[in-house]
């Protein structure tokens, strides 16, 4: 979570919580369902690609849907509820909260974030390092 003023990063504004996609596809794989099924734990590989890929598993047409359902909740309270709470201080100050990484593109999340006023941007994967580039420009413009 980071704000920002115009090109500038405002202090104390920066909270970094190491909670990826690969959390919530490691979480899918070690399911008890998803062991019950495979008699294992699925490669959480072959989990997030089952995401893109209307939640089918490998080549097996196991349709893990609901427990990707179930598990979400759970990611996004570890990742967006921390973010968005850290954000409630400033919320009345803020002109727009976007949603950017790998999870902005999981299926239902653009939905949910969107009920509480964050919106997801295009490039949301690499939205982050493009903006750090472009702060990096400026700032360099500026010596």
């Amino acid at each position: 979570t980071s704000i920002f003023e115009g090109n500038k990063l405002l202090q104390n504004s920066r909270k970094i919580d190491t909670v990826g996609v690969h959390h919530l596809c490691e979480t899918i794989a070690n399911n008890l369902q998803t062991r019950r099924h495979l008699g294992k734990p699925a490669n959480p590989h072959l989990i997030r690609e089952g995401m893109s890929k209307n939640f089918v598993y490998g080549t097996t047409n196991w349709e893990f849907s609901s427990i990707y359902s179930s598990e979400l909740k759970g990611w996004l309270a570890s990742c967006l509820v921390p973010a968005w709470k850290h954000l409630q201080s400033r919320a009345d100050d803020l002109d727009a909260i976007y949603l950017v990484g790998g999870g902005a593109m999981l299926p239902s999340v653009s939905a949910i974030a969107s009920r509480q006023g964050i919106a997801q941007i295009p490039n949301s994967q690499t939205a982050n390092a493009i903006g750090l580039l472009k702060l990096a420009v400026a700032s360099l413009k500026k010596v």
